[in-house]
């Protein structure tokens, strides 16, 4: 048995999946996949908009407000939680539909300025080959020891999935 096989069995065995790691590796996959996206951008305002709900959640859940000190947070709260329906369902809706339904052909010169999206797999790939190689490089490097390792392994898998679906603008016209 070669020493690289050895390495990698060693690393398999080292790292367990507990059933609550799954929601990490969960979270991870969808915050690598919003991570491609530029700030702003409505999948990176879903992603915020979905951290902030769950936090809330979370508060209500765990009923941290002691009165009358944290008043103010609660109401805030109350107040995020009535937005939230609007916000998320807005901001995850329209970042899924520009993502992955095509746009409708245009005569516009700038056609190649334009986000590619969904029809151009090889083209993203290599476009993005850069990044991939980094996602894999970093998670074969990771050690198993690192903290949050099945949400950092998440987000290598989402970032590496949604290269193929999206790239940035190009720099130059055709």
């Amino acid at each position: 048995m070669k020493i690289a096989e050895k390495k990698e069995k060693a690393r398999l065995k080292a790292v367990s999946f507990a059933a609550s790691d799954a929601w990490l590796l969960v979270q991870g996959i969808f915050n690598g996949a919003a991570n491609v996206f530029p700030n702003a951008s409505l999948p990176d305002l879903c992603r915020k908009n979905v951290t902030s709900a769950y936090s809330t959640i979370n508060n209500f859940i765990a009923w941290s407000y002691t009165f009358p000190a944290q008043t103010n947070n609660m109401l805030t709260d109350i107040g995020n939680a009535l937005a939230y329906p609007y916000g998320l369902s807005y901001s995850c809706f329209f970042a899924a539909y520009t993502v992955f339904l095509p746009a409708p052909p245009s005569n516009s010169s700038s056609i190649a300025n334009r986000v590619i999206i969904v029809n151009n797999y090889l083209t993203n790939f290599v476009f993005n080959l850069g990044y991939l190689y980094g996602d894999i490089s970093n998670y074969i490097l990771m050690p198993t020891s690192t903290t949050w390792y099945w949400k950092i392994t998440g987000q290598y898998i989402g970032d590496f999935i949604m290269r193929f679906f999206y790239r940035t603008n190009f720099s130059s016209t055709y």
